[in-house]
C-alpha cells in the first residue's frame, strides 16, 4: 500500500512539474522583413537556445515559468535584446539590422555587390576596413570595372588609378615615383616574382594603398603596395562565360562559376577559369597564358568560417626587353625605329609556371560594435 502511495505521489509531482515547463517561440527578421536563417538564439544564464530555420523561426522547449533575456545575434548584424516573462506558451519577433563596420568573416564569404563602389579595404589594416575609417589613402578598382573595361591584366587596372604607373613589360609598377618591389594577396604578404602580368579573372578588386603606410608589410616601398582580393565563394548560384575576339588574333575566354554546395549553405564553391592566346602589335610578341582557381568555404558555424584558395597560373610568352634608339640624337629620338620593332630573338622565350594556395580559419567572438 506504502508502495502504491509513493509511486501515485512521484507520478502527481512528475505531471505538476512538467506543467510548469513552456515553450519559447518566436521569429527572426532584417529591417526589410525577410527571415534569417541560422540565427543564434541563446538564453543569458541559462545553457539552453536555438537557431532559426529557412523560415526565421525557432522554438526552445522545456522551459521553467519565468523572467528571461533572450539575445538573438548574427554575423553582420547588430545583438538584439528582449526580457521576457515567460508563462506557458510565449512568442516573441526579433527585427536584427546590419552593422556598419563590416568584419574580415563577411569579406571570406564573397561580395555579392555588383555595383563600382566599395567600403571596405584590406590594404591598410590587413582586415576587412571601412575605407572611411581608414585615415591611409586608399585607391582601389572593383571586378565590375575590370569586366566592363575588359582589362584582362592587372596592367591594365592600373590605369584607373592616379600616381600608379606600368614601370615595364613585367609585373612591375612605380607608385608615386618609386618603383613597387612588394606584392600582397588579400591584405598578406607573398613571394612575388619578376614575371608576367598577372590575369585578373580571380580577382575581386585591386587596392593600392599609397605612401610609407606600406611599410605595414615589412620591406615595402616607400611608394605604396599593392594588394589583391581575390574572389570568394558566394551562398547563391551565379554562373558567367564570357569569350573575346581581337586584333592581332587575340582570343579570350574566362569562367566564373559558384554557389552552394548542400542545402544548408555551409558548404560554399567557386571557380574561375581563364585563357587567353593573342598576338601583339610587337613584333616576335605571343602570348598564352591560363589559369584555374578553385575556392572552398566551409561555414560549420555562423561565426567560423574556414577557406581554402588554390591558383595555378601557366605563362607562355615571349620576352619583350623594350624599345631601341638608333641615330645620332640616340637617347632622346623615340621614333627612330617604329613602334613596332622588338629588339629580341623568336626563341627569347618566357615560361613561367605557379601555383599557390591559401587556407585561412576566421572565428568571429562578436560582430557588433558600440
Amino acid at each position: 500500500m506504502n508502495k502504491k502511495l509513493i509511486l501515485l505521489a512521484t507520478l502527481l509531482f512528475s505531471i505538476l512539474t512538467y506543467s510548469q515547463n513552456s515553450t519559447l517561440k518566436g521569429i527572426v527578421t532584417n529591417e526589410f522583413n525577410e527571415p534569417l536563417e541560422f540565427v543564434n538564439i541563446s538564453i543569458e544564464g541559462n545553457r539552453k537556445g536555438g537557431i532559426t530555420n529557412k523560415q526565421g523561426k525557432f522554438e526552445i522547449k522545456n522551459l521553467k515559468n519565468g523572467d528571461y533575456t533572450i539575445v538573438a545575434s548574427y554575423l553582420g548584424y547588430y545583438d538584439s535584446k528582449k526580457q521576457i516573462d515567460l508563462n506557458n506558451n510565449t512568442n516573441i519577433t526579433f527585427e536584427l539590422k546590419q552593422t556598419s563596420v563590416l568584419l574580415q568573416g563577411v569579406e571570406i564569404t564573397g561580395r555579392k555587390a555588383k555595383t563600382y563602389n566599395n567600403e571596405i579595404a584590406f590594404s591598410a589594416t590587413k582586415t576587412a576596413t571601412a575605407i572611411k575609417d581608414t585615415p591611409q589613402t586608399i585607391s582601389y578598382v572593383t571586378k565590375e570595372v575590370m569586366d566592363d573595361q575588359q582589362a584582362y591584366r592587372v596592367n591594365d587596372v592600373v590605369k584607373n588609378i592616379s600616381g600608379i604607373n606600368q614601370f615595364s613589360f613585367y609585373d612591375d609598377f612605380t607608385i608615386r615615383g618609386f618603383r613597387s618591389q612588394q606584392e600582397t594577396i588579400n591584405g598578406l604578404r607573398v613571394i612575388g616574382f619578376f614575371g608576367p602580368q598577372a590575369l585578373t579573372a580571380n580577382l575581386e578588386r585591386v587596392e593600392v594603398i599609397k605612401g610609407p603606410s606600406s611599410i605595414l608589410f615589412g620591406n615595402g616601398s616607400p611608394g605604396g603596395t599593392m594588394n589583391r582580393v581575390t574572389k570568394k565563394p558566394l551562398d547563391e548560384d551565379r554562373k558567367a562565360i564570357t569569350f573575346t575576339t581581337g586584333s592581332f588574333n587575340t582570343q579570350r575566354t574566362t569562367l566564373d562559376f559558384t554557389g552552394k554546395l548542400n542545402e544548408n549553405k555551409s558548404l560554399l564553391y567557386r571557380l574561375n577559369m581563364a585563357y587567353e592566346n593573342s598576338d601583339s602589335f610587337r613584333d616576335l610578341q605571343q602570348t598564352k597564358s591560363f589559369m584555374v582557381a578553385p575556392s572552398i568555404t566551409f561555414l560549420p558555424t555562423d561565426k567560423t568560417r574556414i577557406n581554402f584558395d588554390l591558383v595555378i597560373t601557366n605563362f607562355d610568352n615571349k620576352l619583350d626587353r623594350g624599345q631601341p634608339i638608333f641615330g645620332a640624337d640616340a637617347g632622346t629620338d623615340l621614333t627612330s625605329t617604329p613602334i613596332s620593332f622588338a629588339i629580341g630573338a623568336a626563341n627569347d622565350y618566357h615560361k613561367t609556371a605557379s601555383v599557390y594556395s591559401t587556407l585561412s580559419l576566421t572565428q568571429v567572438s562578436q560582430v557588433n560594435t558600440p
